[in-house]
C-alpha cells in the first residue's frame, strides 16, 4: 500500500501508541484546578502566537521571528515559558483522568508567579511538592493561584514518564534535554510550513482561547 494508507490491526495498536504517548498541552478550564508536579524547574522560554485554525479552533504556534507571517498580519505575540509536569488524577467531564504527562507553557503573569512560588510557599524548589493551579475567569480576565501540596513522584509516577515520554532516564536534565527536543522539532516544522500558516504539532485540550 501507499504511504497514505495502512492495513491490519497493527496498525491500529500503533497510532493508538502514538496518540497515547503524545505531548498535549496542559488546559485548566475556567473555574476549575489541577494539581500538578514539575519535572523540570526552569521554563525553556519563547514567544508564539495564539490563532484560528482553518476549524475555527485556537492554536498556539511558536513565532519564529524572522519571517514569522503572522508577526507581518500584526498578531500579537506573547512571551511563555514552557514546563514538563506530571498532572494528578482528576475529573474531567464527569470521567476520571488518570496521571499524565503535559506541557505545561504559562505566559510571563504565571512565570511570574512561579519564579516567586519556593520563597511565597516557603518550600526548597518548585519540584519540592505538588501544586495545586486554579483558575479563576476566562480570556484576558483569567487568574491563576498556586497553592502547594505535599507531594513527591513515586515509583508509579516515575513508571508513567517512562512509558509516556519514551525515557530510561527520569532526572531533570534528561527531561529538560527532552522538552528542548520537542520544542525545537515544533520550531521547525513551523517554519517549514509557515507558508502555508499552518498550525503547530502540539495539541490543544480546549477550543477555547488559551490564556
Amino acid at each position: 500500500m501507499s504511504e497514505v494508507f495502512g492495513s491490519g490491526w497493527s496498525k491500529v495498536h500503533e497510532a493508538k501508541d502514538n496518540l497515547d504517548s503524545g505531548l498535549w498541552k496542559l488546559w485548566v478550564p475556567a473555574d476549575e484546578s489541577r494539581v500538578v508536579h514539575f519535572l523540570t524547574t526552569e521554563p525553556v522560554t519563547y514567544f508564539q502566537h495564539t490563532v484560528r485554525n482553518a476549524a475555527g479552533k485556537w492554536d498556539s504556534i511558536i513565532c519564529t521571528q524572522q519571517d514569522c507571517p503572522y508577526c507581518q498580519q500584526g498578531e500579537r505575540k506573547s512571551f511563555v515559558g514552557s514546563f514538563l509536569v506530571l498532572v494528578r488524577p482528576h475529573q474531567s467531564k464527569g470521567k476520571e483522568v488518570g496521571t499524565r504527562i503535559r506541557l505545561y507553557t504559562p505566559s510571563m503573569r504565571v512565570l511570574n508567579q512561579l519564579e516567586k512560588f519556593p520563597e511565597d510557599a516557603e518550600v526548597e524548589a518548585l519540584d519540592s511538592v505538588d501544586i495545586r493551579i486554579s483558575r479563576t475567569g476566562a480570556g484576558t480576565n483569567t487568574a491563576y493561584t498556586l497553592m502547594p501540596k505535599p507531594g513527591k513522584v513515586t515509583k508509579e509516577d516515575d513508571n508513567v514518564i517512562k512509558e509516556s515520554l519514551k525515557v530510561d532516564s527520569t532526572d531533570e536534565k534528561t527531561l529538560k534535554e527532552l522538552l528542548v527536543k520537542f520544542l525545537q522539532d515544533d520550531f521547525e516544522k513551523v517554519k517549514a510550513r509557515n507558508t502555508n500558516l499552518s498550525t503547530t504539532e502540539f495539541a490543544e485540550e480546549s477550543d477555547e482561547i488559551p490564556f
